[in-house]
C-alpha cells in the first residue's frame, strides 16, 4: 500500500512546484507476514547465525535477561520464547525477517523508475535509511527494546543525490539528526534555527574529515554514547550500565562497565553523554 501510494503520488505530481515525499514502510517489523514469492528467493541462502555466547546475559544489565524470561509461557504476537528457541527456529526468523525487506526494495526500485519516468532523476534526493534495526538472536536477544548494540542502532543510511559523485561506502560517524539539516543544504534553502545536527553535505561530495568525534543517541531508559572507539550505553540511576572496546569488541560482547581497568575510558565517555544529552534536551 505505502510503495503504491508513493509511485501514484509521484506520477501525478507535475512538478511545477518541487515535492518532498516520505515514504514510511512499516516493515521490516513482526509479525514477519511475509509473501510465498519473496520467501521463496530466500530458499537457497545460508542464513547467518547470531552473534553471542552461552550465558552472555549474565554479564549484561538484568533488564536483558529478565525481559526474555518474561516472554516464556505469553501467547501474544510478539513474545519469543527463548528457551524453544533452536538454532533452526532462528534462522526461520531471520529467513522471514529478510524477506520482509524484499518487496520494500522492490518498491524503492518502483519508486525511483517513476521519478525517472517524470524526468526527475537528474533532480530529485533520495535518502533511504530506518529509524532502528533488530537483534534478531544477537546477544540473546529479540527485536529493539531491550538493548542498544549495534544491530539495534546502527542503521544504514543512503543518499543519492546531483552532486553526489562517488560510489561506495563512508565510515565517519553520523546521527539521524543530521539528516533535516542535510535536505535543506542539499536543497539551497537556510539551516532551521535551532536545529539540532549538522550537513552530511562535506562526506556526500567526497570530504574525508570527521562531522562528530561522538555520536548520541537514547531511547526509554538508556542513553547511549559511541565514538568509533567505545561505545557506552548509560541507565540513569542504576548501579549498572554498558562499556564496550569497539576497536578490540566490534561485536559488543565482553562488557567492561566494571572492569577496573576501564575506569579513565567510562568516564570520559560519561562525559561525552552527558554533552550529547545537554546539547539536545536544552535546545528544544
Amino acid at each position: 500500500m505505502i510503495g503504491q501510494w508513493s509511485v501514484d503520488q509521484i506520477h501525478q505530481h507535475d512538478f511545477t512546484t518541487p515535492l518532498f515525499l516520505w515514504s514510511g514502510f512499516a516493515g521490516p517489523h513482526d509479525p514477519y507476514d511475509v509473501t510465498e514469492s519473496a520467501l521463496n528467493r530466500y530458499d537457497s541462502i545460508e542464513m547467518p547465525d547470531p552473534i553471542g555466547f552461552p550465558n552472555e546475559l549474565d554479564t549484561k544489565p538484568p533488564p536483558q535477561k529478565k525481559a526474555m524470561d518474561g516472554m516464556a509461557g505469553k501467547e501474544t504476537p510478539t513474545a519469543i520464547g527463548w528457551s524453544q528457541a533452536t538454532p533452526e527456529r532462528i534462522r526461520r526468523m531471520r529467513k522471514h525477517y529478510y524477506a520482509n525487506i524484499t518487496p520494500i526494495d522492490d518498491w524503492v526500485g518502483r519508486i525511483v523508475t517513476m521519478v525517472e519516468e517524470k524526468g526527475q532523476l537528474d533532480n530529485t534526493l533520495f535518502v533511504f535509511t530506518s529509524d532502528h534495526g533488530d537483534c534478531l538472536g544477537d546477544h540473546h536477544q529479540i527485536y529493539k527494546f531491550l538493548s542498544h548494540y549495534d544491530s539495534v542502532g546502527r542503521v544504514l543510511l543512503v543518499v543519492c543525490a546531483p552532486g553526489v559523485e562517488r560510489l561506495g561506502e563512508r565510515d565517519q560517524l553520523v546521527e539521524l539528526i543530521d539528516i533535516g539539516p542535510t535536505l535543506l543544504d542539499l536543497a539551497g534553502l537556510a539551516p532551521l534555527e535551532g536545529a539540532n545536527g549538522v550537513s552530511l553535505r562535506p562526506i556526500l561530495e567526497g570530504n574525508q574529515n570527521e562531522l562528530h568525534d561522538n555520536v548520541f543517541s537514547e531511547y526509554g531508559p538508556r542513553i547511549i554514547a559511541r565514538t568509533r572507539t567505545w561505545k557506552l550505553i548509560f541507565y540513569p540511576g542504576q548501579p549498572y550500565g554498558e562499556l564496550y572496546h569497539l576497536a578490540d569488541d566490534p561485536d559488543e560482547l565482553f562488557n567492561l562497565h566494571d572492569h577496573p581497568d576501564h575506569g579513565i575510558a567510562q568516564i570520559n565517555m560519561v562525559e561525552r553523554m552527558m554533552h550529547g544529552y545537554a546539547n539536545t534536551r536544552m535546545r528544544r
